[in-house]
């Protein structure tokens, strides 16, 4: 039902995130690392590696190209002087937070053309999964 939800936010108005990824040239792992590192980080060049499923090579070549467009600097690890922490660099966060702007244009648009009801049963149910998973489950 996601997938299927997110198809026709898409298909009704997102092309505005997509534009601004290839304004940045970014791709879709990258964002996904740079979420990740801005909402978990400063991370482990081996723990972003873990969390993004990715082999080290793969990983090496994404973080280069976030340390090269300016979205990531590696630091030395105080505690362990043979690893890197990663961390997104300011520039980066004004970046996410645009594009998470413009995600939300994007759903109100969409969500525009369902019906008022729907919509507040819908923001019960968010504000209700949005609890239990920041508090790490149902139980």
């Amino acid at each position: 039902m996601v997938h299927q939800l997110m198809g026709l936010i898409n298909k009704a108005a997102g092309a505005g995130t997509l534009e601004m990824m290839n304004t940045h040239q970014l791709t879709l792992p990258q964002m996904v690392a740079l979420q990740v590192l801005r909402y978990e980080g400063p991370l482990s060049t081996l723990r972003l590696m873990d969390d993004l499923r990715l082999s080290a090579s793969a990983t090496s070549h994404l973080v280069d190209r976030l340390v090269e467009k300016g979205w990531v600097t590696r630091r030395e690890n105080a505690d362990d002087r043979r690893q890197r922490q990663l961390e997104v660099t300011p520039a980066a966060i004004e970046m996410l937070d645009a594009m998470a702007e413009q995600r939300a244009i994007e759903f109100q648009v969409a969500f525009a053309k369902v019906d008022p009801d729907v919509r507040d049963r819908l923001a019960d149910a968010f504000e209700e999964v949005i609890t239990q998973l920041k508090s790490g489950g149902s139980s």
